[in-house]
């Protein structure tokens, strides 16, 4: 069943149901089971906010209060939208209703059928528990990391704590009054802002001090960002800096050394003598060469 066609029996339940309202049997055997299937394809189709508004006209007659399956079924959506505490109290109806169902219907097989039911409605509350904690970790994961990235409240606290009394006000934070608070909020809303307000000279208190007292411990750089590149020196040597141009030099020395050395045992084995003077100029030649392709490169 596609979204197009949910949608429109959705609709036509909801406004043909008011005709109805005073027959409990067909509520109990046409407009709770279609609802139920609907409920059940926005399941399979991933439409939860869906599948939660079927079961919550389900629950709009009386027949569908005494119904396990309908909370059972909005139970389940709320736990996929992530709604776990309205998904628990969910759960819990309809266990409690499985329980005293099976408590007027003593029959064995009626005992089989809710004997299943009751173990998809723990099997269901299993993996509530499982999401649960594991949102709860990654809530404290997050904290760690903000607190973390925004520098670290706790050495404000304990410098500020080193100060006299009267040279230090603090100054919370309000707090969001409603229960859905941010992340962002949260860290926000516990930590304090230090206010230097000195009596006599709380100019020069700040001037000495500094805004922020553990300035010296910050970072010089976010951490959820990339450490920023080395400065380089302001007297820079052809148009780079000092460090390149050392690291450049040495290459060379080394060149010209591992040069003269092979020179030096060709005239060996040739039997001639080494003229001092003209491998000076050798070198220096090398040198000019070298100097004179580097001016090249960089125009």
């Amino acid at each position: 069943m596609d979204a197009g066609s949910v949608k429109t029996c959705g609709g036509s339940i909801e406004h043909g149901g008011k005709k109805n309202t005073g027959s409990s049997d067909i509520d109990r055997k046409i407009r709770i089971p279609v609802l139920l299937n609907l409920s059940l394809c926005a399941l399979k189709e991933g439409k939860n906010a869906k599948a939660e508004k079927f079961c919550t006209f389900a629950l709009e007659v009386p027949a569908g209060q005494s119904n396990a399956k309908v909370f059972f079924r909005r139970g389940r959506a709320r736990m996929l939208n992530g709604h776990y505490r309205g998904a628990r109290e969910d759960l819990r109806k309809s266990l409690d209703l499985i329980d005293t169902t099976a408590e007027e219907h003593l029959s064995r097989e009626d005992a089989k059928l809710y004997e299943r039911e009751k173990e998809a409605v723990l099997k269901e509350m299993e993996k509530l528990d499982t999401l649960e904690l594991e949102a709860e970790q990654n809530l404290s994961r997050q904290k760690k990391a903000m607190r973390k990235a925004l520098g670290g409240q706790t050495q404000v606290e304990e410098e500020l704590s080193s100060f006299p009394a009267d040279t230090i006000t603090t100054m919370p934070t309000s707090e969001s009054s409603s229960g859905k608070q941010g992340l962002v909020g949260s860290v926000a809303g516990s930590a304090k802002e230090p206010l230097l307000a000195s009596k006599g000279n709380s100019g020069e208190c700040i001037q000495h001090h500094g805004l922020y007292l553990d300035r010296r411990k910050h970072r010089a750089f976010s951490t959820l960002r990339a450490k920023p590149k080395r400065s380089f020196n302001s007297d820079k040597i052809d148009g780079r800096s000092e460090e390149d141009s050392l690291q450049q030099m040495s290459y060379l020395q080394w060149y010209l050394s591992a040069f003269e050395r092979c020179l030096r045992r060709t005239l060996e084995l040739l039997g001639e003598e080494i003229d001092d003077e003209k491998l000076e100029g050798w070198r220096r030649d090398e040198m000019l060469e070298q100097e004179k392709s580097n001016g090249k490169k960089k125009s």
